[in-house]
């Protein structure tokens, strides 16, 4: 009997330890050896790591230990940088594997994870967790090639397949994933709507991210079917037509929502929301005006409490009532809207964490009076206002206004008058501003307004300062002498009756890129110090009164782009060595247009989001990005009109004006070797002699002026070589010859271009001067023979009479 128990004993034990010796073993590898083995071929896979070192993936292979790792901590695969096991079977359950691979047209091979399926030929392990989150974001994946092998995977909860190239269809395959409750395929080239086909039977699904791709046609309204979804991002996509009713009528449980930036059209009404009260975000902003928000058909009394509100470019005309019952408000931005209205001040007042504020672009008006003071006391998180385009009156700060951590303020383009006041100064961490005046300001924009009285002295402190806008005011008298601008870049001054010279202070800007103080009433001559701006690509004085000669130190600027002299009293010879300026030739400063965007992305320096929506896809949605740079903007005449350029267009276009002054003498020939120059525009001087021949060589012009002026001789037949020439203007000058070789652009130029040379023939005048010629041969002839016979008439009558 003993025995018998004891022989019982022995056959349940060493199963026991059997299986305890399995998981010590499974415990010094510290996942399964299918998982790691998947690993290691997931980063074969992924191969040319970028941010993952070979430690960080589990070293070398199934070999040892090297680099003080030891045997068991190199197999350990669940301590490796991007994976995360289940703490009590050391299952892999989450993979991090973003930003891994740098090669473009890499596809995704399913079946690389198969290893992390459920093993039911392991008893002891059926039914625990399997891989729940796949992060595969930002590797160039171009393409879906073999995703229905992720269909294995049926406890995935989070995918996550952002930043990458992808362009194809979404397999239907992926409705085999029932637990899956995020999907983020952002900032992808998925354009294809069938896409829908398999998304809309995810029934789990409670985040959906298909934001920034090219998707286009209706929004589907199968989406409705969708009804565990919290969170909808569709922004950045090509949708058109109405956004479907049924879609917000069913799906209540919605959190957020964001569908700016397509293409919709007809109407939208908020009554669809009115069930919605969990909903915290809803951000549309039209990107086509031809959508219309119905906020108050009929009136209704939100369920919800906002904390993200952005409506903008929807034809509003007014500000939703419901918004006088939302006391939670972070941000809110209503402007390209048209609402006719004084400021809402319940906002604010109602409002307490309000942090965003934009109604610019309406038809706001009233004072900046309408802040109470009751107000200013619990608004302590207040930092971004921007009333921009507007009708505001008045004083532009009062002194009893105090928002103490405003950093960002907008109040250009309204009709402010007066003087600035000091209440500015109690804004202490003002960094980006269309008025402010703190030492770490960026950017300072009071451009079209009416503001009067002298520069303040304050400006001179913000050493930081690197766009200064003071554009089409009032300020009258000096610029002020500032020397501790030493970060200044931008500086535009134009339009504001500025008397006397260019202060001598700003010779320690170096950093200037622009100088613009056009139309003012500055005199005297160009300071010679400006040569010390090495860095300068913008160079603007039109329309003051600087006279002498143009200084022969300009030339030193080799690196401008623009260079504006006209409308003023400059006199004597264009100095040849002008030549020596670039133009357009690439310049080894390229991007120093810090604050001007390249390749067309916003810029920013400072990025504060002042809400975070919590979820499966990603750790925080960012919805607000605060830029506190802002982009450099140039008007220069070219092609007979004024343009204005902008982005990257101001490091590929270049120009030369010298219209209107009193220039003598001939072009120098050296100025025909701008070979990068896109407009040149000499006209309305006393320049003499011929068109250069050199002119030829301007192989990327595109406007030539040079009229009136007392140029003579021919135009160059060469000149009919500059293939990108579209204007070209030589009237009223003393030209001659023949203009018979009309090819290539010459052939689009009219008579207008040459009006005002009478020694200067076309085609159409040489027909003309023929025909006249042989009309006067003729009528010489017959009045010659008139005459003759006049006279043999007269005397035959004379001899007849004798």
């Amino acid at each position: 009997m003993g025995h018998s128990l004891k022989l019982h004993f022995l056959r349940v034990l060493i199963p026991l330890i059997l299986l305890v010796l399995e998981f010590e073993s499974y415990s010094c590898l510290g996942c399964l050896e299918e998982e790691r083995i998947g690993l290691l071929g997931l980063k074969n896979a992924f191969d040319n790591p970028r941010n993952l070192s070979t430690s960080g993936w589990g070293g070398g292979g199934g070999g040892g230990g090297g680099g003080g790792w030891g045997v068991c901590a190199d197999l350990n695969c669940c301590k490796w940088s991007k994976v995360t096991c289940e703490n009590a079977t050391n299952r892999v359950i989450e993979l991090n594997l973003n930003d891994i691979h740098n090669q473009f047209d890499q596809y995704l091979n399913a079946s690389l994870f198969l290893p992390f399926k459920n093993y039911n030929e392991l008893p002891c392990l059926h039914g625990t967790p399997m891989l729940t989150f796949l992060n595969l974001e930002d590797n160039n994946l171009t393409s879906l090639s073999g995703f229905q092998g992720l269909s294995n995977l049926s406890k995935l909860e989070v995918l996550t397949l952002a930043y990458n190239h992808i362009s194809d269809e979404i397999p239907p395959t992926i409705s085999t994933l029932s637990s899956l409750k995020g999907l983020s395929f952002r900032n992808n080239m998925l354009h294809r709507s069938s896409i829908f086909e398999g998304l809309c039977k995810l029934k789990t699904l409670q985040e959906l991210d298909l934001s920034e791709n090219q998707l286009d046609g209706n929004l589907p309204s199968c989406l409705y079917n969708l009804t565990s979804l919290r969170l909808l991002e569709l922004s950045r996509n090509n949708f058109k037509g109405a956004i479907p009713p049924i879609l917000f009528s069913v799906l209540s449980s919605l959190e957020y929502i964001f569908l700016s930036k397509n293409q919709f059209e007809g109407t939208f009404s908020f009554t669809l929301l009115a069930n919605h009260s969990k909903l915290e975000v809803f951000e549309l902003q039209s990107h086509n005006n031809q959508l219309k928000v119905l906020a108050e058909d009929p009136p209704f009394v939100a369920p919800f409490q906002l904390k993200i509100f952005c409506l903008s470019n929807c034809t509003l005309k007014t500000i939703p009532s419901f918004l006088s019952n939302q006391r939670e408000l972070r941000v809110l931005n209503l402007s390209d809207n048209n609402i006719i209205t004084k400021f809402p001040s319940y906002l604010l007042a109602n409002n307490t964490n309000l942090e965003h504020l934009r109604l610019s672009n309406n038809y706001l008006s009233s004072s900046l009076h309408f802040l109470p003071n009751s107000t200013n006391a619990h608004l302590l998180g207040f930092n971004f206002l921007r009333l921009s385009y507007n009708d505001l009156r008045g004083q532009m700060w009062p002194t009893n206004l105090s928002l103490q951590h405003l950093y960002s303020l907008h109040l250009d383009n309204n009709n402010f008058t007066g003087k600035i006041l000091p209440g500015l100064f109690k804004s202490f961490d003002l960094t980006l501003l269309d008025i402010g005046l703190f030492k770490s300001m960026m950017v300072l924009a009071l451009s079209n307004n009416s503001l009067e009285g002298p520069v303040p002295m304050t400006f001179c402190g913000l050493e930081w300062l690197k766009f200064l806008d003071l554009f089409q005011n009032h300020f009258g008298l000096a610029i002020p002498p500032c020397n501790n601008l030493k970060s200044l870049k931008c500086l535009h001054l134009q339009e504001n009756n500025f008397k006397g010279t260019i202060p001598y202070a700003l010779s320690n800007s170096t950093l200037l890129v622009a100088t613009d103080v056009r139309d003012n009433k500055l005199s005297g001559h160009v300071p010679h110090w400006i040569n010390l701006l090495e860095h300068l690509m913008i160079l603007l004085l039109k329309g003051n009164d600087f006279h002498v000669p143009i200084p022969s130190y300009l030339c030193q600027l080799t690196h401008l782009n623009f260079l504006d002299l006209s409308q003023n009293q400059f006199s004597g010879l264009i100095p040849y060595c002008l030549s020596n300026i670039k133009f357009g030739l690439k310049s080894p400063f390229n991007g120093i247009f810090h604050i001007i965007p390249q390749h067309g992305m916003e810029p920013f320096v400072d990025e504060r989001p002042t809400y975070s929506y919590k979820g499966l896809i990603r750790v925080a949605y960012d919805i607000v990005r605060v830029y506190v740079v802002r982009e450099e903007e140039v008007e220069f005449k070219s092609k007979s009109r004024l343009e204005t350029y902008t982005r990257t267009i101001l490091y590929f276009m270049s120009g030369m004006d010298l219209t209107c002054n009193n220039l003598t003498g001939p072009i120098p020939s050296e100025i025909g070797y701008l070979s990068g120059i896109k407009s040149l525009n000499l006209s309305h001087n006393q320049l003499i002699r011929s068109i250069l021949l050199s002119f030829s060589n301007l192989k990327q012009i595109e406007s030539l002026d040079l009229f009136y002026n007392k140029l003579s001789g021919q135009i160059p037949s060469q000149l009919t070589e500059l293939n990108f020439l579209s204007i070209f203007n030589v009237s009223f000058n003393s030209l001659s010859g023949k203009i018979s070789d009309r090819k290539g652009q010459f052939n689009t130029f009219d008579q207008s271009c040459y009006q005002g040379n009478p020694l200067i023939c076309t085609k159409a005048d040489d027909s003309f001067k023929v025909m006249f010629l042989w009309s006067f041969g003729a009528t010489y002839i017959v009045a010659f023979l008139g005459v003759v016979i006049f006279l043999h008439n007269f005397h035959y009558q004379k001899w007849n009479t004798r």
